[in-house]
């Protein structure tokens, strides 16, 4: 885990701060996404703890809920303040480090 966000961070040269933490935060919703995907291929292994999604949610929900996510973290920021999609991005990178890091104690990798 640490290792892929190192890369995150700082295998993108030439980027704004911004645009780094815009990769990184998105590069960890599909890590997210990927582990789900597992969840909801096996319901009688995992739950899924995401309220808006259910405990059991289809792959197709899944896909829907994550591709939303994705677009929304590229849309959503640019109705704020430059100091405001760096909160943005810290808060989702710091969320979604959290799930990932449950998600991985339980067996469920993303790769």
């Amino acid at each position: 885990m640490r290792y892929l966000l190192i890369f995150l961070f700082f295998g993108v040269s030439g980027c704004s701060l911004n645009d780094s933490l815009l990769i990184a935060s998105s590069g960890l919703l599909i890590a997210d996404w990927k582990q789900t995907l597992v969840i909801a291929k096996n319901p009688d292994m995992y739950y899924e703890k995401n309220v808006i999604i259910g405990k059991h949610p289809s792959e197709d929900k899944v896909n829907l809920y994550f591709g939303t996510c994705l677009l929304g973290n590229v849309l959503l920021p640019k109705l704020l303040t430059d100091k405001q999609q760096t909160y943005w991005y810290v808060g989702l990178i710091i969320l979604e480090s959290v799930v990932i890091r449950q998600n991985l104690q339980l067996g469920l990798n993303f790769l």
